[in-house]
């Protein structure tokens, strides 16, 4: 009797050992390096709840492949030389007010893009990104977390942008904390993220001290990225000329 309680004892001590010893490698492989990266990714600014404009002037808008927009105030020259087309990308860049080659008072670009967070975060060509986050299944993470597209994503790093893992943290856990900082430390800028709501879905970049604006509109299957860049300390572009553009833009069906 003694000697089968001794080898539960020792059957149980096994066990609760190489748990720990698992933990600890789990939990020490996976930590944020917090000196890298920082110890929060990015400033979180609040959610930007946009209304569409259901009275859009028509002899306003500008169509670009499925949707229609307002075009921003003053005279556009197009840069050729820094637009694109092609079968998956697409992206034409505007000067404003310009005089000349260095004279101008703002960009514009519009591009429209298959390019989508959900895809590289769960492709198995991101190598480049290191060796650690290779070894994820980073698909069954997503899934698991329930997040199925590039919004969901977005909204799950502004959610958990602060959260803290400990040795007693889930090894799910553990792994998507490290996948998302890290990852999104690695392709996305230093800048304060918006989530945007309402009638409209997407995210909103802000960069430069408020000089440099980058949204990203989902529709769908469509992703649509508009850049508005102010020159130098000329804020020709502010954050509610952002929202009132949003609420102007209309998906054709």
């Amino acid at each position: 009797m003694k000697k089968n309680n001794a080898k539960l004892v020792f059957l149980i001590l096994t066990l609760i050992l190489t748990y720990l010893g698992y933990k600890t490698l789990l939990f020490f492989n996976y930590k944020v390096d917090t000196e890298k990266i920082g110890e929060n990714l990015h400033e979180i600014g609040d959610v930007i709840n946009i209304t569409k404009n259901n009275e859009i002037n028509d002899d306003k808008s500008v169509k670009f492949k499925n949707i229609t927009y307002n075009k921003p105030e003053g005279d556009l020259f197009l840069d050729k030389e820094k637009s694109m087309e092609s079968e998956n990308n697409m992206y034409y860049t505007y000067y404003i007010n310009k005089v000349e080659k260095n004279n101008y008072s703002a960009m514009f670009k519009i591009g429209s893009t298959t390019y989508s967070l959900h895809d590289i975060f769960s492709s198995d060509d991101i190598f480049i990104y290191g060796f650690k986050l290779k070894n994820l299944n980073r698909p069954k993470l997503l899934k698991k977390y329930n997040l199925n597209d590039d919004y969901d994503i977005i909204e799950y790093i502004i959610n958990h942008n602060d959260d803290k893992v400990n040795f007693f943290s889930s090894s799910s856990k553990i792994k998507m904390n490290y996948f998302m900082k890290t990852f999104s430390a690695t392709i996305m800028p230093e800048s304060t993220i918006h989530l945007i709501n309402g009638d409209y879905k997407g995210y909103l970049y802000v960069l430069d001290d408020n000089r440099y604006y980058e949204l990203h509109l989902f529709n769908n299957n469509e992703n649509y990225v508009f850049s508005f860049i102010n020159k130098g300390n000329n804020h020709y572009f502010k954050l509610d000329d952002v929202k009132e553009f949003i609420s102007n833009i209309n998906f054709i069906q």
